[in-house]
């Protein structure tokens, strides 16, 4: 058997191959654009992901099924009759809804995100982004009102493009502030505070499972993983069991701990509650819940700053200090 899983990340996305000998190797890795309009505003071209994405799959050859990850929090519109984007993604590092996330503090609003989601009013989760595309796109309100707005994240837009069916799974979800945690669903209060038409988001479903196929050289191959990849990268560095932790540092910094299938929140405000996954008891499935600790910026100035060590002599300050770094993409 052989497998691929795709990483779409928030500076490329890559394609990886393992096979039932346990071997592995990275087949494709594709780089896409940072998009900078204005202070604070980070974006991607979802048609470029969406390709990357495809050249990845074609790249891996014969395989007997697809697992795919993604950024998260970024999120976009698009056309439910044509499939094409209607805005940009919005990435989970924009900032452009500080003002609406200042208001709906000043209302008291986070009470009932901290409660149903878990998460607190931030720019940096799916929902308010969501809100700002419906407010600020007219054509997203045009297909609200024929019922063919599509709103969701990333993972949303590649899967019903690569297998036609508009899901997304229960971590990504988990990340929009728009799930309850403790039904698994998305939350009418949620989408009512955010001004989201609950219509308009994806089907909810675990995430390993069924998402569809998709047609690679004329076969039409299951996808059957889908999580955001902080949660991915958790598994597969082979946590499964309460109290396990993993620390990564990409584009950002992350630290995910497991605390089971138990909803206990954390006495310390800073750490958020999350879930990691669905697992299957007897006929059901149930969350596996996480604390979450992050640092937006992470990797990201290491990169700047290997790259001015390339023009200048700052390597050599730095090892003549003791200082040296090792950075991983």
């Amino acid at each position: 058997m052989r497998v691929v899983a795709i990483d779409q990340g928030t500076t490329s996305t890559r394609g990886f191959v393992l096979d039932e000998t346990g071997s592995g190797e990275i087949v494709c890795t594709r780089k896409h654009l940072q998009l900078y309009p204005k202070p604070g505003w980070v974006e991607h071209n979802p048609n470029e992901l969406l390709v990357h994405v495809r050249q990845c799959l074609d790249a891996a050859g014969a395989v007997d099924a697809i697992g795919i990850d993604n950024q998260g929090e970024s999120c976009l519109a698009w056309d439910a009759s044509t499939g094409e984007a209607i805005s940009t993604v919005i990435v989970w590092q924009d900032r452009r809804t500080e003002a609406t996330i200042k208001r709906l503090k000043a209302d008291g609003a986070q009470e009932l995100t901290m409660d149903r989601a878990g998460l607190p009013l931030d720019p940096y989760f799916s929902a308010s982004k969501l809100a700002w595309i419906l407010e600020h796109i007219p054509t997203a309100r045009e297909l609200h009102a024929k019922g063919q707005l599509r709103l969701g994240t990333t993972d949303a837009f590649f899967i019903e493009r690569l297998t036609g069916n508009f899901v997304t799974d229960i971590t990504t979800a988990s990340r929009t502030s728009l799930l309850n945690l403790k039904t698994g669903q998305w939350d009418n209060d949620l989408c009512d505070l955010f001004g989201i038409p609950i219509e308009t988001l994806p089907e909810i479903r675990p995430t390993i499972g069924e998402f569809g196929t998709v047609n690679l050289a004329g076969r039409e191959v299951p996808l059957t993983a889908s999580a955001v990849d902080q949660q991915a990268s958790l598994y597969g560095h082979g946590c499964y069991r309460p109290g396990d932790t993993k620390i990564t540092f990409g584009t950002g910094a992350f630290a995910l701990a497991l605390t089971g299938d138990s909803l206990v929140r954390p006495s310390d405000k800073r750490l958020l509650l999350t879930i990691a996954w669905q697992r299957r008891l007897s006929m059901h499935w149930t969350a596996v819940f996480i604390v979450l600790a992050q640092l937006l910026t992470g990797q990201s100035p290491l990169v700047c700053l290997q790259a001015l060590m390339r023009l200048t002599s700052l390597k050599h300050h730095l090892r003549s200090a003791g200082i040296s770094f090792l950075c991983q993409r």
